[in-house]
This record gives C-alpha cells, sequence and structure tokens, in this order.
C-alpha cells in the first residue's frame, strides 16, 4: 500500500508525482541515457506550450491557441463538427496545423493573429463563421479553400489564400478587406472570393487566376483597392451594385453582370476584351474605363465625366442613353467612339468624341452636342434611314476631312449658334 502523502501536500497529486519523475530520472542518469531524456523532457515541454486550451470537442468556451498546434483533433488541427459557440483566439507567433483541415468548428467566432494552416482543404472550415484576421490562414490542396463555410464574416488585414478559393460562403459571404489585407487564390482555376450573395468592401488586395471576385446571383461591393489580376475582376449572376474608386482588372473582362449599377471614380479595365459588360447598365464615371471594347451592353445609361477608351469601341449598345462631358475615344485605326447597334440612341455631348468614326447609329438616333464629335477617318456621324434628330448648340464642332457617300451620314463644320435640324 502506498504511503498518504505528507499533509502540506494532500491538496494536490504533486508529491508523489514529482517522486517519480525524480526516480525516474536517477534512473536514466545511472545507465547513462541522458540523451534519450533530454529529448523526452524537451518533448514534454513542447506538448506543455504548444496547444489549444480547452481541448476539443468543447461547446459555448473560449479557447486560447499558443505555440504550435498540430493534429489536435485526427486530421484538423483543432476542433470538431460538432464545436459550437465557441471564441478562438490564435495569437500572434502561434500555429494550428493539420493535415486537413487548420481549425474546424460548426459555428463561432475566431480571431487569429498568428498561422492557420490546413495541408489538405481547409484553412478554416466550419458551417457559419465571424473572423477577424490579422495573421495567416491557408490551404494547400489544388483544392483547397482558405476560408469554407455556408455563412462567413470577415474582417482582414492579414493573408487568406488558398489553390482553388480564398474565401466562399456556400450561401453567403460579408467580407471587408482592409488597406495591407490580402486575399487570393494561386491555382490555375483560382477564384479569391466566392458566393451566391456577396457583400465586399475592400481597401487592399483580391486577386485570383480566373475570379477575383465571383457571385453566383448578387453582389454589392464598395472598392477602394485592387481587384484583379486573373481573367475576371468581378463577375456576377444577376446583380452587381459596385462603388469604385480603386482598381478593377481583369484580362477578358472588367465587370461583368446581367445588371450593373456602377458609380466608378477609379479605374475599370480589360486588357484582352471588355471593361465593363452587361445587358442593363446605369454608370456614373468620373475615373477611367478601358478596354478591347471599354463597354459592351444590350441597354446603358452612362453619364460620363471622365475617360472611356476602347481599342474598337468605346460604348458599343443596342440600345444607350449617353450624357458626356468627358472623352469618348477608340483608339483603333478602324475604331468607334460610340456605336448603336440596333435601338435608340441618345448623346448629349458636351465633351469631347473622337475616333476613325465618332458616333455610329443603326437605328434612330437623337444627338445634341455642345462639344466635340471628331471622326479622323473623315466621317464624324453616321446615321441609318431611321428618323434621327441632330441639335447643335453654342460651342457644337463636329469634324471630319471629308462627306462620305454613304447613307445618312455626314461631316459638318462647327457652329458658333444654336441650330436644330433632322440629320441630313
Amino acid at each position: 500500500m502506498r504511503a498518504r502523502c505528507a499533509p502540506l501536500r494532500c491538496d494536490s497529486a504533486g508529491w508523489e508525482v514529482k517522486m517519480n519523475v525524480t526516480a525516474l530520472i536517477r534512473v536514466w542518469l545511472r545507465r547513462g541515457l541522458a540523451p534519450a531524456l533530454s529529448l523526452a523532457l524537451l518533448a514534454m515541454a513542447g506538448r506543455a506550450e504548444a496547444s489549444c486550451s480547452p481541448p476539443a470537442p468543447i461547446n459555448d468556451a473560449n479557447v486560447t491557441c499558443t505555440g504550435a498546434t498540430l493534429n489536435a483533433n485526427g486530421t484538423a488541427g483543432y476542433g470538431t463538427v460538432n464545436d459550437r459557440d465557441n471564441t478562438y483566439e490564435i495569437v500572434q507567433g502561434a500555429s494550428v496545423t493539420g493535415d486537413n483541415s487548420g481549425l474546424l468548428l460548426s459555428f463561432g467566432t475566431v480571431e487569429n493573429s498568428g498561422t492557420i494552416l490546413g495541408n489538405g482543404f481547409f484553412g478554416i472550415d466550419a458551417a457559419s463563421v465571424t473572423l477577424t484576421n490579422r495573421g495567416t490562414i491557408r490551404a494547400m490542396d489544388l483544392g483547397g479553400v482558405g476560408v469554407s463555410a455556408d455563412a462567413v464574416t470577415i474582417t482582414n488585414t492579414g493573408t487568406i489564400e488558398a489553390p482553388a478559393y480564398g474565401v466562399r460562403g456556400a450561401n453567403s459571404a460579408n467580407v471587408t478587406n482592409v488597406a495591407g489585407g490580402v486575399i487570393r487564390a494561386t491555382g490555375v482555376d483560382g477564384v479569391a472570393v466566392n458566393s451566391p450573395k456577396l457583400v465586399v468592401v475592400n481597401s487592399g488586395t483580391i486577386t485570383g487566376t480566373v475570379d477575383s471576385v465571383l457571385a453566383d446571383a448578387k453582389a454589392t461591393g464598395t472598392n477602394a483597392g485592387v481587384i484583379g489580376g486573373g481573367t475576371y475582376g468581378i463577375r456576377v449572376g444577376l446583380l452587381a451594385n459596385v462603388v469604385n474608386s480603386g482598381i478593377i482588372s481583369g484580362t477578358n473582362i472588367g465587370i461583368s453582370a446581367p445588371t450593373i449599377n456602377l458609380i466608378n471614380t477609379g479605374g475599370i479595365s480589360a486588357g484582352n476584351g471588355v471593361g465593363i459588360g452587361a445587358t442593363a447598365l446605369n454608370l456614373d464615371n468620373s475615373g477611367t474605363v478601358a478596354g478591347i471594347q471599354a463597354i459592351s451592353v444590350a441597354a446603358a445609361t452612362v453619364n460620363n465625366s471622365g475617360t472611356i477608351t476602347g481599342l474598337t469601341q468605346g460604348i458599343n449598345a443596342n440600345q444607350a442613353n449617353v450624357q458626356n462631358t468627358g472623352l469618348i475615344q477608340a483608339t483603333a485605326g478602324n475604331g468607334t467612339a460610340v456605336v448603336g447597334t440596333s435601338g435608340i440612341l441618345e448623346v448629349y455631348n458636351a465633351g469631347t468624341i473622337v475616333s476613325n468614326l465618332g458616333i455610329f447609329s443603326a437605328g434612330a438616333a437623337t444627338i445634341m452636342n455642345s462639344g466635340t464629335v471628331t471622326g479622323t477617318g473623315g466621317t464624324a456621324i453616321r446615321l441609318s434611314n431611321a428618323s434621327d434628330t441632330l441639335t447643335l448648340l453654342p460651342g457644337s464642332k463636329i469634324k471630319g476631312t471629308r462627306a462620305a457617300p454613304l447613307p445618312r451620314e455626314g461631316v459638318f463644320a462647327s457652329r458658333s449658334k444654336p441650330a436644330s435640324a433632322p440629320a441630313a
């Protein structure tokens, strides 16, 4: 029978444990096993200092992670699918690493200032998560997702990255990416931020190899940073409401959606395609829009006080209402600044419209000009056989080098007083 502990130590099992450890050390030293003893003690110290506490599964708790936590719950760095209503704090310098998921939970709040790493598919895998990230969150598998949840709310000043998706909200995502924050998808088909219903407020950098921002249904975006670097800047399935004072770019498309409501004071571009593509577009632009076609739409209302520059067309629309006090141009030798392909084209110009052909309308056109329309190829305005109206106001200059003998086209000299007449 073991002796009872001394009275002053009866409130703890420490006496007996210390005696057992001390005896063990003496035995190892007598047998010349000091190196093995050192490794064992280091391992014990590592386990003591490197953990998330309390251990999972756990609910309604404050979890703190310090040191290096590895596969604490199977292939998860920490947590289980049943963990609910916890607040997780990964302190600066700490890491949580799992063979599949870095951090696994059902519902919870995460404050990360360290590193969360999934060597498999997920940095963070959750049903619903509210995340503040100041550190690094990463997934390594080619199909990996940095942060994956049905519903996700993120404030990011750190880095979130993975090959397939940076952030994916299966139902909804609300992402605030602060200046200095980076969200990226680096794989062949990478999408930086994706959700059917998406709200993005960005002052940092969001970049994906294919899509930087992809919303299956609806997106609301406020951008003062950089969104782009891949094939598409912003791509939305139904409706996009965007306020941009930063940079939105894609090699093929800057912004595309069936319906776009856009206020732009920054830059929107597509190096090899369409700057803005839509079925219906409402645009207030005092920034820059550029592309092979800067704007390509079915129906557009455009208020431009900035610069719209296309290679082949500045604005290409089936029908459009364009009010311009800025610059609309197409720079190719065969370019056209404003094109109405079939429906009604209304152009109210107090700025500059310039290209090989300034304005072309295949349908009925109403043009009111107090600015400058220039056709560097000889024809400033070319109209169809529809009912067209041209109104020249004081200050109007319509310039070309020749009058081409095509139907309903002409080159007009500037006039110094109001004139209103059907186009000749």
